[in-house]
Parts: structure tokens; C-alpha cells; sequence
């Protein structure tokens, strides 16, 4: 995967993640204390709420695939960046299957919320070690060839 492509997508998963948490502040509040079933119930009657859990698994699936595809090659760095956005993304979703399926607890909502910001720092750096890899690397604009 060059690093286009990886800047590009990684830019395209902090402006996901960027949405979920907008998202999220617009949904309905769960009522505390609900059970499981409960839980997906109200899930799937609200809009806002359907919308972030929806907005959640696309961005894992598509940190998925990143990092399938960025594995095998660029910098230490880099890899590590998309990597470890892919598993606070995964704690994320995580987070949030637990906080509507087992009474909404705060231990849940916290390790959904960590797991956010996690994501978001992770694919930040990837976008930022990417950027400057495609504005210096051997193939960037104005870049002479030996």
C-alpha cells in the first residue's frame, strides 16, 4: 500500500471517527439500569444512537482492511500507528457492545470512550507519518531520480 493511500485513508478514518463522536452527542440517553434486551431494543428505535453503533463497525471494518493492507510494508512507525488504531478501535466497539447489551454501565461507556480517543491519536500519527513520507519520500514532487 503506498503511502498515498495510506494518507488518504487514514485521513478518511479520523474524519469517521470525528462523526461518531458528533453522532454520539446527538443520540437519545439509555435509560440506566435496563437490561440487554432492553438496550438493543432502544438501540434499534433510535436514529442517532442506530447511527453511532453503524458509524462504529464501519470504521472498524475499515481499519481492518488498512491494516491488512499496510502490514507488510513502511516504516516501524507507521505500521505501529495503523495497528494500534485498529485494536483501541476494536476496544471501542467493544466498549459499546458491552455498554448496550449489560446495563450501560460507566466501566463500558469509559472503555468505549478510551478506546475513541485512542483510535483518533493513533490515526493521526498515520496520517502525519504518511504526509510527510509522500512530501520527502523518493517519489515526492520535484524529487530529481538519480
Amino acid at each position: 500500500m503506498t503511502d498515498v493511500r495510506v494518507r488518504s485513508a487514514a485521513r478518511r478514518v479520523v474524519a469517521l471517527l470525528v462523526l461518531v463522536g458528533v453522532v454520539a452527542g446527538t443520540g437519545g440517553t439509555f435509560p440506566r439500569g435496563a437490561t440487554g434486551t432492553d438496550g438493543w431494543t432502544f438501540l434499534l428505535h433510535d436514529l442517532g444512537l442506530l447511527a453511532h453503533a453503524l458509524l462504529g463497525v464501519a470504521v472498524l471494518v475499515d481499519t481492518a482492511v488498512l491494516a491488512a493492507r499496510a502490514a507488510a510494508e513502511g516504516p516501524v512507525v507507521l505500521r505501529g500507528a495503523v495497528l494500534a488504531g485498529l485494536l483501541a478501535v476494536a476496544a471501542a466497539v467493544a466498549g459499546g457492545v458491552a455498554y448496550v447489551g449489560d446495563g450501560h454501565g460507566d466501566g463500558a461507556l469509559g472503555v468505549m470512550t478510551a478506546g475513541w480517543v485512542a483510535a483518533l491519536l493513533a490515526y493521526a500519527v498515520a496520517w502525519r507519518v504518511a504526509s510527510v513520507r509522500v512530501r520527502t519520500g523518493p517519489d515526492a514532487p520535484g524529487r530529481r531520480r538519480a
